[in-house]
């Protein structure tokens, strides 16, 4: 305890080597024999103070190669589960904030910067594991979730794309998993909304939107179906609209019904519908 002034440091450190490889440090907590017992726990915290004191763990400076990599990793068992590992701010006082969790790569000068990957183990009998991305409830408001790719700086370059899709059906009789995308439900309001847009051009056209089912790589297989309706209700369902944007230099964007030979639908009929809003199965009675 130092009353006056700073509490001494301990430094550990291996003295300086001019072989291939430097020293080794290896701290490890004791081992138990006894049966049922739990190993020893190796701490590391900082110190307490009106400001608390951090802990930093950093690889190695390397002058020419790859610096030393960082490694946290929980333990193996011989006939049970392996060790959890968690990442976690601490709880925060009544008032202030809990502390930040980020995971982010370094910036690279020359070449690519490091990608940050999350993923699962595979299983070898039973299901593989899932990734929650979950955010806290809040009183005021509930926290955002956002998903997004990088800007592009060069003159030709592209923005990042985001790809979301679900996991494929390797053997034969089993089926591809499905994307869903649903708005929180509102109790006594009403439920968000789904809104899927295409960019903006700033010296061009949009981006576009396409909605579209994948082509049968089966002989004899017919294509998805594509599902456009809006949801049931005691008084009135919601309406569909289909409609292309406003034109200030040039015409409007055309709504364009092809014609199929496998239907007995035409072209003069599906607009017949939109303007009675008649339901598919009226519309199969009257034809």
């Amino acid at each position: 305890m130092a009353a006056g002034g700073a509490a001494g440091s301990i430094l550990l450190s291996v003295g300086l080597t001019d072989t291939i490889r430097g020293g080794d440090i290896t701290l490890g907590a004791g081992r138990s024999t006894y049966p049922g017992a739990v190993g020893g726990v190796v701490g590391l915290s900082g110190g307490q103070a009106d400001a608390g004191g951090a802990v930093l763990v950093t690889g190695g400076q390397a002058g020419q190669q790859q610096g030393g990599s960082v490694t946290i990793s929980s333990g193996g068992s011989d006939v049970s589960s392996s060790g959890d590992v968690s990442i976690l701010s601490a709880d925060a006082s009544h008032l202030g904030e809990s502390g930040n969790l980020r995971l982010q790569t370094g910036t690279a000068v020359a070449d690519d910067s490091g990608s940050v990957v999350i993923s699962t183990g595979a299983s070898l009998s039973g299901s593989g594991g899932d990734i929650a991305l979950s955010v806290g409830p809040g009183t005021r408001s509930g926290g955002q979730v956002l998903v997004s790719a990088g800007p592009a700086t060069s003159v030709k370059g592209a923005g990042g794309s985001v790809h979301l899709s679900a996991g494929d059906g390797l053997n034969l009789n089993s089926r591809g998993g499905s994307v869903v995308v649903s708005a929180g439900v509102g109790h006594g309001g009403s439920g968000g909304n789904v809104d899927v847009l295409s960019g903006a051009g700033v010296a061009s056209m949009s981006g576009n939107v396409t909605v579209a089912t994948a082509s049968s790589a089966s002989a004899g297989a017919s294509s998805g179906f594509l599902n456009v309706r809006t949801g049931d209700s005691d008084t009135s369902s919601g309406a569909l609209s289909l409609s292309t944007g406003s034109s200030s230099g040039g015409a409007s964007g055309n709504i364009t019904f092809p014609l199929v030979s496998a239907t007995r639908v035409t072209q003069a009929a599906w607009l017949f519908l939109l303007d009675l809003q008649l339901t598919r199965n009226q519309v199969e009675d009257t034809l």
